[in-house]
């Protein structure tokens, strides 16, 4: 069985809190539908890649911030290189997490570990990533790029019709479970939006400055 590998760097082709800030506030006439609208189209490719049977492994090579940063813990296996850094990043724009973080990150994690990631929101290196289990493996971008295929191909070699059982069966278990929390982040992130904290944290990160909440 195959083992698909994302791109090297998440936030280049999923949303990040740039991309999605400037995209939700450019619909000014109606923002709160333009974040409804993305987040409807990131819950489906969710839903895909929990349905999908091959392991799925990240490559993070950079800057994985906000839904970078969750799509990568939505993956089978992370990878990360030592000049790449992690943050989620939104809370500090008094938004909710988005791409399933407020689910994937306390299953890594425990939720004592997340709820610090989610209060501190502080820059995230490859040996905190490996220390807090965020992460399977680090190393020098050249070592990684070198060893990562050949270790996908181990993995697919060890992939059969059991293995793709036993990954699907704690999928399931949790595919209601994820559902229902991908909708109460919906309306997290909604409620954040609507909120005047939310609004200073758009703007001002918009307008390259720090925030003045009340």
């Amino acid at each position: 069985m195959p083992v698909s590998t994302p791109t090297t760097n998440p936030s280049r082709w999923w949303p990040s809190p740039g991309r999605d800030l400037k995209w939700s506030s450019s619909h000014l006439q109606d923002p709160i539908t333009a974040f409804h609208e993305l987040t409807t189209r990131v819950h489906l490719c969710i839903a895909e890649i929990q349905r999908f049977l091959e392991l799925i492994l990240a490559i993070i090579n950079g800057t994985a911030t906000g839904g970078g940063f969750s799509l990568a813990l939505n993956c089978d296996f992370r990878t990360m290189t030592k000049t790449a850094r992690l943050k989620q990043a939104l809370t500090s724009h008094r938004l909710c997490l988005d791409v399933g973080g407020t689910c994937f990150l306390q299953r890594l994690v425990g939720l004592e570990r997340a709820l610090e990631i989610v209060a501190l929101n502080v820059w995230i290196s490859e040996k905190q990533a490996l220390n807090w289990e965020l992460v399977n493996r680090v190393g020098p971008p050249e070592k990684l790029a070198a060893e990562t295929p050949s270790w996908a191909s181990r993995l697919a070699e060890r992939s059969n019709h059991a293995f793709t059982t036993v990954k699907q069966l704690p999928n399931e278990s949790w595919n209601t479970q994820i559902k229902t929390q991908l909708e109460h982040e919906r309306q997290g992130l909604v409620r954040t939006v609507k909120h005047f904290d939310g609004q200073e944290g758009l703007s001002a990160f918009l307008q390259k400055r720090s925030p003045r909440f009340a």
